[in-house]
């Protein structure tokens, strides 16, 4: 369905290895079980929604949010305990979303099908990636196809990074520099304040 610009459009390419996956223009990483209150750390944390839609082309017709299982069976020991922070969060952030593209089809990605690698794939080949302070999302964001776009990172998360935009040959790559909301903040927050905190402008 897409092919990576310095492939060359008479080189043959190979069946996929999953089949009839639907690519979204637009992929979000968006990281919430161990970042929502799961630990007092400062280096760690999440961006307002608002952030995204800086970003966000108005041509995007799909939006795709990857992020944890919503079952807490499916997810670590330490992450279990917020699943249902994180589908508020990203219920809220496809309203969010829906509003600023009221034509787009949102999705959240994270059925028993969605596994790591194709997470990674559908980052690497959007148009547009995102991924905020994740270790896992930074890389498929840096290897994409499209645009990429980063949350500037620190010396505890992705300190790598921020030497990427500039460099001609990454000149698809972009630093966001939105303000930060930490694990160790949201710790001590109701759900509902970190959940305003997200839409507020």
């Amino acid at each position: 369905q897409r092919q990576h610009p310095s492939i060359s459009s008479v080189d043959r390419v190979a069946e996929p290895l999953v089949p009839n996956v639907m690519l979204d223009d637009v992929a979000i990483h968006f990281r919430c079980g161990d970042v929502m209150g799961g630990a007092r750390r400062g280096d760690f944390g999440m961006i307002k929604f608002s952030e995204y839609t800086k970003w966000i082309s108005k041509e995007a017709r799909t939006i795709g949010i990857l992020t944890q299982p919503f079952e807490k069976e499916r997810n670590r020991g330490r992450d279990a305990g917020k699943v249902d922070g994180c589908r508020k969060a990203t219920h809220l952030m496809v309203d969010y979303l829906q509003k600023f593209l009221p034509h787009a089809t949102i999705s959240i990605h994270n059925g028993l099908n969605e596994t790591l690698p194709l997470a990674f794939a559908r980052l690497a080949m959007a148009n547009q990636s995102f991924t905020s302070l994740s270790s896992f999302g930074i890389f498929p964001v840096i290897g994409t196809f499209g645009e990429g776009y980063f949350q500037k990172g620190n010396q505890g998360v992705n300190p790598f990074a921020e030497y990427i935009p500039g460099k001609s040959r990454f000149s698809n790559i972009h630093q966001m520099n939105a303000s930060i909301l930490t694990t160790g903040q949201m710790y001590d927050m109701h759900l509902n304040e970190t959940l305003a905190w997200f839409v507020s402008e």
